[in-house]
């Protein structure tokens, strides 16, 4: 995957997983598709997240914008590729939540 990113579901070892439950990204990109447009983009490929786009500065070609998703279980690589599909650059990530889990099969 390629990515120096925790990717979703990502096995530690035999016994541990990491999950990303936020993650938030400073994203500059072309007016056009809209906020609306490209924070709908990226809800529908991370089914059950929640998306939230606040634009901190606006030129005459581009926006900067904070770009915060979070979910049960969320895969960077997925949501990164979803930024630059739309015409996207990510500058940042500004903030990131992970969870650890112990593998509920490990147990003894």
């Amino acid at each position: 995957m390629g990515s120096n990113y925790i990717i979703a579901d990502k096995k530690t070892d035999d016994t541990n997983m990491i999950r990303i439950k936020k993650i938030v990204f400073d994203v500059l990109k072309p007016h056009r598709p809209t906020g609306l447009e490209f924070a709908s983009a990226v809800a529908e490929k991370c089914p059950g997240s929640v998306v939230n786009l606040n634009v901190e500065a606006v030129d005459q070609n581009t926006e900067s914008v904070l770009l915060r998703v979070e979910g049960e279980s969320l895969d960077f690589d997925n949501i990164s590729n979803t930024i630059l599909e739309m015409g996207g650059s990510i500058h940042s990530v500004d903030e990131v939540e992970v969870i650890h889990l112990p593998d509920a099969g490990a147990e003894e």
